[in-house]
């Protein structure tokens, strides 16, 4: 499944590159860029499929079989030679940041309607953290023995990158009304 959800980002994207290379070259006429719904639709579909992926990343993460308290450096214990082992907990954290960053790379999106793709994601991803992933994380806080438990600072660090595109997207509006009112201002 994850492959599969990979492929038709990968191929979604290439498909979107594609057409704007051939605009570029003038093989084609038509630009889905000129209607606001079908650039809408488009950069929707791209940040949906991105984020999909990372969250079948997440859920095709074979669970740990035993929680054993252990003496050893918990980043430096040997994996499994399975390549969907996902022993620490951080990778559920760093994989709603990276399938937040797509969202990021479009500034024309509106902040509303980035707001509305993100604060879904980010909620999913904490009720990953808090509800099916909860044993990854109650075994990690045990190995460690971390004074404060690694699924509320899990919580934390995603709604600290959540506040932070949304405040990098706020600012991105900002600058370009302003460029917009310098621009306009300077045609007089």
């Amino acid at each position: 499944m994850l492959v599969v959800l990979f492929l038709a980002a990968f191929l979604w994207i290439l498909i979107l590159l594609a057409h704007v290379l051939a605009l570029r070259n003038k093989v084609i006429t038509w630009d889905f860029r000129d209607s606001f719904i079908t650039r809408l639709a488009a950069t929707i579909l791209v940040i949906i499929l991105i984020y999909s992926v990372a969250q079948a990343n997440v859920f095709s993460c074979a669970v740990e079989p035993v929680c054993m308290e252990t003496t050893t450096n918990v980043t430096q214990a040997p994996l499994y030679a399975d390549h969907q082992s996902c022993s620490l907990p951080h990778y559920i954290v760093i994989n709603s940041c990276l399938a937040f960053l797509p969202i990021v790379l479009f500034l024309r999106l509106a902040i509303i309607i980035k707001g509305a793709l993100l604060l879904p994601m980010t909620v999913i991803f904490c009720m990953i953290t808090e509800f099916t992933h909860a044993p990854l994380f109650s075994c990690y806080d045990a190995q460690v023995r971390t004074t404060v438990p690694f699924h509320i600072f899990g919580i934390v660090a995603i709604y600290q990158f959540l506040l932070a595109v949304l405040v990098q997207s706020r600012q991105v509006e900002w600058t370009s009304r302003l460029d917009f009112l310098w621009n306009a201002l300077g045609k007089r």
